[in-house]
Order: structure tokens, then C-alpha cells, then sequence
């Protein structure tokens, strides 16, 4: 013999129930969506910097200006190729001297008046034109910084 009571759901608290579990789970996804977005875009950063921080110890080790006939095509250029080993980053480094005074920077041919090099490296994700990192750093003659 059945009992008949208020046993179970009705049509209405079922669709209330399923529409709160479907807005939950839309607004789940969008977050981990946007985690998703945050996440890629701090690896590209990241990936930038060391690209930078590469490009900054690459140049630092480049031997500073001779004072005498051993003149290397490096020192003081500005370098806008591509990035060899990374077609997703463009590197930029610019390298630039001053003299004792700080006054600068000096030109190409006084290397010898050289006193301090400014070396910044910019770091563009290809096709765009805002850089991602920057990073400048100074290098004297007597090799403090």
C-alpha cells in the first residue's frame, strides 16, 4: 500500500536547481578562462625578460672600446635584427656612449673618449610595436657598474 506525500521535486524546483548549477558552472569557466589568458601572458613576459636579461650579458662581455687599432663593428651599433633562436620575439639593442663628463652620447668614431656604455634592450612580441620588456643597464670603462 502507498503512502501518497510530499516525496520528491516538483517540475519547477528541478529547473530552478538546474539553472543555478548552469550559472555556476558558466561563471567557473569563465574564470579559468581568464586564469588561462593571465597565465599565457605571464610566460610570454617571463620569456621576454630572459630574452632581455641574454641579450643585456651578451653585450656586457662584448670587450669595451679598445683605445688602440683592435676596433670590434659590435660596440655602439644598434642591432634590429630579428632574434635568432625565437620567431614569436624581436630583440632590439642599443648601444650607447658617453664620455667622462656623462655628456652624450658621443659618436662613433670617439671610441677612445668612451667612459660609460648604456646598453638598453627592448623586447617586442612580433607584429607589435609596444615593447614587452625593457631593460638598460650601465658599463664603465673600469668595468663597475
Amino acid at each position: 500500500m502507498r503512502i501518497r506525500g510530499d516525496s520528491g521535486f516538483t517540475l519547477l524546483e528541478m529547473v530552478i536547481a538546474m539553472s543555478i548549477i548552469a550559472i555556476v558552472l558558466a561563471f567557473s569557466l569563465m574564470l579559468m578562462g581568464d586564469g588561462m589568458r593571465k597565465a599565457v601572458k605571464a610566460n610570454t613576459i617571463v620569456t621576454a625578460a630572459a630574452l632581455a636579461q641574454y641579450e643585456i650579458d651578451r653585450v656586457k662581455n662584448i670587450a669595451f672600446p679598445p683605445t688602440t687599432d683592435d676596433r670590434q663593428d659590435e660596440f655602439n651599433d644598434t642591432d634590429q635584427d630579428p632574434y635568432p633562436y625565437d620567431s614569436d620575439y624581436r630583440v632590439e639593442v642599443l648601444n650607447d656612449s658617453y664620455d667622462a663628463g656623462g655628456s652624450g652620447p658621443i659618436s662613433d668614431t670617439s671610441y677612445d673618449a668612451t667612459m660609460i656604455r648604456e646598453i638598453t634592450v627592448n623586447v617586442y612580441k612580433t607584429g607589435s610595436s609596444d615593447p614587452l620588456v625593457t631593460l638598460t643597464t650601465y658599463v664603465a670603462r673600469n668595468g663597475e657598474i
